[in-house]
Parts: C-alpha cells; sequence; structure tokens
C-alpha cells in the first residue's frame, strides 16, 4: 500500500494509540498484559489534575505504563516497523494524557523522546488547545492539533457570522505554537461524532453542509505554516439539525472498509490543495475586503490569493488593493477573470463562493523532508552466542554497536561488557531472538541505547553415524532407524532419504529401512541416505549423505 501511495505522491501516516488499551483486558495479548514492569499504571487518588490526566484511565480505557522503559520499547520497535514498512509519519491518540518529561518529577516520563525517536518524517499528537493542558510543551515534541481555531471556522461558516473579522483566525492558529507546528482542521473524526453537543456549533460539526466544508477548507488549506487535515465522512451523509437527530440519516454508510464520500476530490478542494502546494514558502496576509466580515482574502506573497465570500450575495471587487502582481488571472475553481494593476484587483467572487487566482508559472522549491528526530542507530550483525539472547545478559553481545555519526556506543571490547534490558524480535518480547532484523537495548556504562540488529543463526551442531546392519536372503526385513543411525546434537526435526543404492532397499522419512527378500547371500550392500536437520530460531539447516551397509545371510 505504501509503495503504490508513494508512487502518486501520497504519504502515509499511521494512527498510534499508546496510551490505553480496550477495557476488555482479555483482548490484550498475552505478551502485553505479562511484561515485565507491568502493562499498566496503578491509579490512585490525586489532586493534581494533571496527574489525573496522565496517570489514570480515560473514561473506562485502561492507561498503560508508559513510564515502563520494557513498554515504551515496545511502541518504538512497533513505529520503527512502521517506517521500514514504508510509512512516513504518525498521529498519536490521546497524546495530552501521556505525560511530559517537564511534569512533576513524581510521575515525569521519558516516554516521549524515546518512542519519537524512530526515524519518521513528520509526527503529530493529538493534543487540544485549551489553557492548562501543557499545549505548547507538547508542540517543542511534536506538532499538535489547532482545535480553537477549528472551532472559530465551524462557527464562522455556519452561523453566517459578521462579528468574526480575519484577525481572529490568525490569532486562533496559534495559541502561543509557530503555525509550523500546528495541525489544522474544519471537522474530525470526534467534532463529526459529537451528537450530544449539539447545542455548541464550536464543539460539533456534524450539521455542517459539504459546501460550507469546502469553504472553510479554502479558510485553512489556502494558508502558511500549518498541516491540514480533510476528514473524509461516511457514504451517504446528510446535513442534520437540532430537531433531527435521526442517526440513520446523519450517519449515512459507515462501515469500516466502506468508501466515505466525494467530497474530499471536489474541484474546490482540488483548487485549494493545489494553490498550497504552488504557494510553497510565500508569505501570508489575512484581510477583510471593505471592512466586510463575510468576505476574507487570504493573499500570499506577490503570486496568488484565495477570496471566500461568504455572503449570500455576489462580491464584485473594484481597484481592491492588493499584493498582487501585475497580470490577468483566472480563477481556478469558476473560470472567471481577474485583474491586478498598479496594486488594485478587480473581478468577481459569487455567493456562498470562493476564487483561486494565481501565477502558475513559478514554480516553488520545496525543502528536503528529514526525519522529526535522529535517526535510529546503524544496522550491525550480532552472530549468534551459545546460547540464547535474553534479557539481563552481559556477555552476548558479540560485535561493536555504533550509531548514525560513526561514534562507537557499546562492544563486546569495552571493558563494561553492555547490560540487555530489553531484546525484540518480529515486534514482541522472546527469551531468544529469531534470525533476522530485530532490536536490542543495552546498558553501558549507565547509558541506555537501542540499535536495530540482524540476527544470525549458528551452524547446526548434528553429527551422524551408521551401524552395520545384518537382512536375511529370502526373507523381508525392516529395522528401526535406531538399528542403523546414531544421531546426535541435531537442531529441528531430522528426517531421512535414500540417495542412492540396490532398489530393493528402501528408507523412509522417519529413518525406518526395509530390506525386501530377493538379495544376494553372504554379500555386503552399500546404499546413500541423506540425513537432514531442519534448524530452528537458533541454528540454520544441516544435510549430511551417509553410508549405510547392508549385510546379507
Amino acid at each position: 500500500m505504501c509503495t503504490t501511495a508513494h508512487q502518486y505522491g501520497v504519504k502515509v501516516i499511521v494512527d498510534v494509540v499508546a496510551n490505553h488499551t480496550t477495557p476488555s483486558k482479555s483482548s490484550v495479548a498475552s505478551e502485553l498484559k505479562n511484561l515485565a514492569g507491568g502493562l499498566y499504571h496503578t491509579s490512585s487518588s490525586s489532586s493534581d489534575n494533571r496527574y489525573n490526566m496522565t496517570q489514570r484511565d480515560l473514561q473506562g480505557l485502561p492507561d498503560c505504563n508508559t513510564h515502563n522503559k520494557n513498554y515504551q520499547n515496545v511502541i518504538l520497535n512497533y513505529l520503527k516497523k512502521c517506517v521500514s514498512d514504508g510509512a512516513d509519519g504518525f498521529r498519536f491518540d490521546a497524546a495530552k494524557h501521556i505525560e511530559l518529561p517537564s511534569d512533576n518529577s513524581s510521575y515525569a516520563s521519558d516516554f516521549w523522546p524515546t518512542v519519537l525517536d524512530n526515524g519518521s518524517t513528520f509526527q503529530y499528537g493529538e493534543v487540544l488547545q485549551s489553557t492548562d493542558d501543557h499545549y505548547t510543551d507538547y508542540s517543542k515534541l511534536m506538532h499538535v492539533t489547532a482545535s480553537t481555531l477549528g472551532g472559530t471556522v465551524r462557527t464562522y461558516f455556519r452561523e453566517n457570522c459578521n462579528n468574526i473579522s480575519a484577525t481572529s483566525f490568525i490569532a486562533n492558529n496559534s495559541g502561543g505554537v509557530k503555525s509550523d507546528r500546528l495541525v489544522t482542521w474544519v471537522e474530525s473524526h470526534d467534532t463529526y461524532a459529537n451528537e450530544e453537543e449539539v447545542q455548541y456549533p464550536s464543539l460539533s460539526s456534524f450539521w455542517l453542509s459539504n459546501d460550507e466544508i469546502r469553504r472553510g477548507w479554502a479558510l485553512i488549506g489556502a494558508r502558511k505554516g500549518a498541516s491540514s487535515l480533510f476528514f473524509n465522512r461516511p457514504a451517504d451523509s446528510q446535513e442534520t439539525t437540532d430537531e433531527d437527530l435521526d442517526g440513520n440519516v446523519r450517519w449515512g454508510n459507515n462501515k469500516i472498509g466502506d468508501a466515505g464520500d466525494d467530497n474530499w476530490n471536489h474541484p474546490e478542494v482540488v483548487a485549494i490543495n493545489k494553490f498550497r502546494n504552488a504557494m510553497w514558502g510565500e508569505s501570508e496576509k489575512l484581510e477583510n475586503i471593505n471592512s466586510n466580515k463575510q468576505i476574507i482574502m487570504i493573499t500570499r506573497g506577490t503570486r496568488g490569493a484565495v477570496i471566500i465570500n461568504n455572503s449570500d450575495d455576489e462580491v464584485v471587487l473594484n481597484n481592491q488593493s492588493t499584493n498582487l502582481a501585475d497580470g490577468s488571472y483566472t480563477d481556478k475553481v469558476n473560470g472567471v477573470s481577474f485583474t491586478a494593476s498598479g496594486g488594485k484587483l478587480s473581478g468577481t467572487v459569487g455567493a456562498k463562493k470562493f476564487a483561486v487566482i494565481y501565477d502558475e508559472s513559478i514554480k516553488p522549491t520545496y525543502p528536503t523532508e528529514a526525519p522529526t528526530t535522529a535517526p535510529p542507530a546503524t544496522e550491525v550483525t550480532l552472530k549468534a552466542a551459545k546460547s540464547a539472547i535474553k534479557v539481563g545478559d552481559t556477555t552476548a553481545l558479540i560485535v561493536t554497536v555504533t550509531n548514525a555519526s560513526g561514534d562507537t556506543t557499546y562492544s563486546s571490547s569495552n571493558s563494561a561488557v553492555a547490560k540487555i534490558t530489553s531484546a525484540t524480535a518480529n515486534g514482541c518480547a522472546v527469551k531468544g531472538l529469531k534470525a533476522g532484523k530485530a532490536a536490542i537495548t543495552a546498558v553501558n556504562n549507565g547509558v541506555s541505547t537501542q540499535v536495530s540488529i540482524t540476527v544470525s543463526k549458528k551452524a547446526n551442531p548434528m553429527t551422524v553415524k551408521t551401524k552395520t546392519i545384518t537382512a536375511r536372503a529370502k526373507k523381508k526385513t525392516s529395522f528401526t532407524k535406531a538399528k542403523a543411525f546414531t544421531i546426535s546434537k541435531a537442531q529441528g526435526a531430522v528426517n531421512f532419504k535414500k540417495a542412492s543404492g540396490d532398489k530393493r532397499i528402501t528408507v523412509s522419512k522417519t529413518g525406518k529401512i526395509t530390506v525386501k527378500s530377493g538379495l544376494k547371500k553372504g554379500k555386503t550392500y552399500n546404499f546413500k541416505v541423506k540425513v537432514t536437520a531442519a534448524g530452528n530460531v537458533q541454528y540454520n539447516p544441516l544435510t549430511k549423505t551417509v553410508i549405510v551397509k547392508v549385510k546379507v545371510k
């Protein structure tokens, strides 16, 4: 999926729920429930609201023990696996319910610095704007959501407000956070599903029409800095009212896997998306035209503008002040002509419509994307030790491990041998690592370091010895495996296959030998048998060809 998406320039963000599990704990994987250090926080009463937000269950959803390094590594390894499979970034559900390093020392943790170091290029947390949730502190670690701005946008377009000016959208955009650290939206899955808050238009959005959503998208998508999300509603969902809350109408065809509605690829949405890309790096100016709060113009540098008419009447611009370069422009949505000359703009925007105009001849230079954090340590090869690698080992690490900058982190030659604190393979904690890519966290000289490794299997130590068996010339004779073979140190299931020799001598897969009658009395017959040990997570398979002798009486 990721490979195909990337072919079309589409990047994939994975939604991660690390704060809590289902309340049905019987459905939680046993390796998580039995995680060393505990999977869940032990809730206790506290008058500290911040403690209650980050350390206690969320509306009946059990709160995960995000202080536990073993749990942190489970999440980190999962994120790294997603990146290796093609994911470009992550959205962290209920992020503000997981503590920060800057929280009260009695419950602060390094969960976020640990798990965000996963090699992705874009990460944001569901941290809603408010006055008491450490909004700016989270923004120093990841992008955060501009929920207050979304509420203002929804109110503006639904209520046809005359008291919300363009400057209000500037003020509501930040909450004290730089715009390039924000994620904005007109609506989200939460605001769409807020049935019980129907009387509060800034909190719920199901009552917005698709037309209103598109005008809202023009207001946030045309702007500089923040990343914007477009929520895909279920197919056949319909606008409803306070008096008509028929869920079957509003929710539409919303089964998992069903395609949603087509509003996301409406020509108006497409025009805003292309405008946004074309205006990369350009400055931003928000203003009301002629002091009319129902008409907003967003100008990007001297190259383009989006003019939103939220009124019930057509708007004719005559010599409107503008920063646009002189020239003729065609509205990408409606095909209407606009002219900029000497700092003045002329053109027409229909009622409840918006115009998108810009110079397509100048191509923006996009910045090179880099991981949001330092890349993981360099992959190394770990040769299998004499015994299974497990948590607590201090001698199993027999390679030098370096980070991406080439600095040696730890090695078997260090005076203080690294101690393994967690070992994972295929996404779960195990006592012995399986061959293939995996990850180890080790502590050396008090420093905890995680590296991605490749585990090599050891050679299978199987030995095979044969014995001479005696058969009768005039009678069919069978021999058990033990009569002809001595097998020792075999790793994995052992099977047998005859390679060559007289056709009257057969060998079964389990090693049983059958000698038919008719062989010449007094003669010794030699035949070859392939003995194979299948191997296991620690050892490679091995096949040995041996000679078995049959003496005929």
